[in-house]
C-alpha cells in the first residue's frame, strides 16, 4: 500500500477547511428568508361633529424573519363619492423587530364645507361614501424591493345641528306661594339618526326677571328626521314674581322674554361623545294658563 505523502495531506486538509468557513461565512450572510406582510388593520370613526368627521386607518408591517426589516413607506388617497378628496406620504424611518409587528396611524380629517367644495351631491347630504387605498413599499439590500397595494371602503355619517325652537310658557298650577311652570321647546332632528341630549342647561327671564335657571333632566330622545317636544318645568316661590304673573296673566298680554340655553347631543356612533351647540332667543310670548 502507498503511502500518501505528507504535502498531499496537508493540502487537502487546508482545502477542506477553507470550504468549511466560506461555506460557513455565506450562510450567516444570507438567512432565511420570509416574506413580510403590510396590511390594514383597521379603519376607525374616531371623532365627529357637526363641522366634520375623522378617521384612523392603522397600517401594520409584520416581519416574521429573525432580523429587523425597515418601515415600509405609504402613500394614501382618500376618496369620497368617487371624487379625490386627500392624500399623503408617511415615512416613519423606523424598524420593525424581529419576529414582530409594526402599526402605524393615519388620520384623514373631513370638514362638512370641503365636500361642499369637493363638489358632492346634495344626495350624500346625510352620508358619504368613502375609500381610502393605499400603496407601501419597502426596500430589503439583500432581497429586492417589496409593494403592497390595499383598500378598504365605507360611510360615514354627516350630521346637521338640530334646529331648536321655542314654543310656550305655560302655568300649570298657581297658589298663595308657589306657582308651577311648563316651558316647551321644539327640536327638530334633520339627521337620519336618532339623538339624545347628554345636557341641557339654560337661563329664562322674563318681563326683565329672572324665573329659572339650571339642568334638565329626563329629557326625551330626538327622533331621527322628525320634531320632538322637549319640556322644561320650573316652580317659582318669590311673592314678588308670584304678583307679576298673577298681573300678567290678568292683562293677557305678551311680555317680553329671553332663553339661552347649552345643548350636547349625542348619538350611538364610535368616536362620538357630545355634540354641542348654544341657542339664544328672545321677543315677546303670552304665559299660557
Amino acid at each position: 500500500m502507498k503511502k500518501i505523502p505528507l504535502k498531499i495531506i496537508v493540502c487537502v486538509t487546508a482545502f477542506l477547511t477553507a470550504f468549511a468557513f466560506v461555506n460557513c461565512k455565506t450562510t450567516k450572510s444570507a438567512p432565511a428568508f420570509s416574506e413580510p406582510r403590510v396590511y390594514l388593520r383597521s379603519v376607525d370613526l374616531t371623532r365627529i361633529s357637526f363641522s366634520g368627521v375623522e378617521l384612523t386607518c392603522r397600517v401594520a408591517a409584520e416581519n416574521p424573519n429573525r432580523f429587523e426589516i425597515p418601515f415600509p413607506e405609504i402613500n394614501w388617497e382618500f376618496f369620497i363619492n368617487d371624487f379625490f378628496f386627500a392624500d399623503g406620504t408617511i415615512r416613519n424611518n423606523s424598524r420593525v423587530s424581529a419576529r414582530s409587528t409594526s402599526t402605524v396611524s393615519i388620520p384623514v380629517k373631513i370638514g362638512y364645507i370641503q365636500l361642499l367644495d369637493a363638489a358632492i351631491s346634495s344626495a350624500a347630504k346625510r352620508r358619504a361614501d368613502f375609500r381610502v387605498a393605499f400603496n407601501a413599499k419597502m426596500g430589503l439590500a439583500e432581497f429586492g424591493n417589496r409593494t403592497w397595494n390595499f383598500e378598504r371602503s365605507g360611510t360615514f355619517p354627516i350630521l346637521e345641528v338640530p334646529e331648536v325652537s321655542f314654543k310656550i310658557i305655560e302655568v300649570k298650577n298657581i297658589g298663595l306661594t308657589r306657582v308651577d311652570f311648563e316651558m316647551t321647546l321644539e327640536v327638530e332632528n334633520s339627521n337620519y339618526l336618532d339623538l339624545i341630549i347628554n345636557d341641557l342647561s339654560y337661563n329664562l327671564t322674563v318681563n326683565n326677571s329672572r324665573w329659572s335657571s339650571g339642568t334638565v333632566v329626563n329629557t326625551p330622545r330626538l327622533t331621527a328626521e322628525g320634531k320632538t317636544i322637549v319640556p322644561i318645568s320650573f316652580s317659582i316661590n318669590s311673592l314678588n314674581i308670584i304678583m307679576d304673573v298673577t298681573q300678567i296673566l290678568g292683562r293677557n298680554t305678551e311680555v317680553p322674554y329671553s332663553f339661552t340655553g347649552d345643548f350636547s347631543f349625542g348619538v350611538n356612533l364610535p368616536g362620538l361623545k357630545d355634540l354641542g351647540t348654544r341657542v339664544n332667543f328672545s321677543g315677546a310670548t303670552r304665559i299660557r294658563r
